[in-house]
């Protein structure tokens, strides 16, 4: 069995927060979206768990939304206190209800397509990010605690490369998106231990360019990252169409059939919502 694991606070009053940008969805109607989804086009054995910090109190209408799916959620401490809004390390170390064998964590903005392909062999699965375009010198910030030879790897589109090449998987840069990991339950700790002294690091660290939302968020996802790498060599890449891009590569253009679509950053949504508006109106998230 897979445990799902997702982490949702609500963000009624706008604030400019990590991990998300703005969207015509709210948070809990994406999180709604994907909750049907999976229960309509994912058929393996798997269970839904989602964490929340309680200073961020979901409203009357959002809970009652909520209470009526079939999710376990927990109320959590957030990774760090300047990202009150992410909770992302408790979805991999907080005791769940139902034992697994692996965790799956997932982002909100997210809807799946077809059953997924996965290989519970690999140690973890994950896709990867788009370009490299954090600076060299905070990367080497980050790096200098995992000490990886990061010199051998392309940095250029390694999204579209990995979808034109995908067993050339080996040789692009790892900056992997976050939106979904894949990690044997028996590893999550260990990730955890690696990952979390380095979100500090990425928080704190005063960075030789202008600090906003999406440099924190990129400082935690290469953080991540390499945290991933030096965890296992015994790792796959996800399925081409799984954690797929939207902004990255046309899905329409695109011949796999695609199983999860992340409809991450900037106007990300309204291009979710134009070439899929079809699967859109059919999934009950707004009662």
């Amino acid at each position: 069995m897979i445990n799902i694991v997702l982490f949702l606070n609500p963000n009624y009053t706008k604030n400019k927060i990590i991990n998300t940008s703005k969207k015509k969805l709210d948070l809990v109607s994406q999180f709604i979206i994907l909750y049907h989804s999976i229960k309509r086009n994912w058929h393996f054995n798997y269970k839904i768990s989602l964490f929340h910090n309680p200073n961020f109190p979901f409203s009357n209408f959002d809970k009652s939304r909520l209470e009526k799916l079939d999710v376990d959620i927990y109320q959590v401490k957030p990774d760090h206190p300047l990202i009150p809004y992410y909770c992302r390390c408790s979805c991999f170390t907080y005791p769940l209800k139902y034992k697994g064998t692996h965790r799956l964590s997932l982002d909100c903005d997210m809807i799946a397509l077809s059953e997924p392909l996965f290989d519970l062999n690999a140690h973890f699965q994950v896709n990867f990010a788009g370009n490299c375009s954090f600076p060299e010198d905070a990367i080497k910030i980050i790096n200098s605690y995992y000490n990886i030879n990061l010199s051998k790897y392309s940095r250029k589109k390694m999204f579209i490369s990995y979808l034109k090449n995908p067993e050339h998987y080996k040789r692009l840069f790892p900056h992997f998106n976050g939106g979904a990991i894949l990690i044997r339950e028996e590893l999550c700790q260990s990730f955890i231990n690696l990952w979390k002294p380095t979100i500090k690091l990425s928080l704190q660290k005063s960075w030789k360019i202008p600090v906003s939302k999406k440099v924190l968020q990129l400082a935690i996802q290469y953080s991540m990252s390499f945290a991933l790498l030096r965890l296992s060599t015994k790792w796959k890449p996800f399925n081409p169409s799984f954690n797929y891009l939207i902004k990255e590569y046309d899905p329409i253009k695109y011949n796999n059939k695609i199983q999860l679509l992340h409809y991450a950053g900037k106007g990300a949504d309204k291009l979710f919502m134009q070439k899929f508006n079809n699967i859109l109106i059919s999934i009950p998230y707004l009662s």
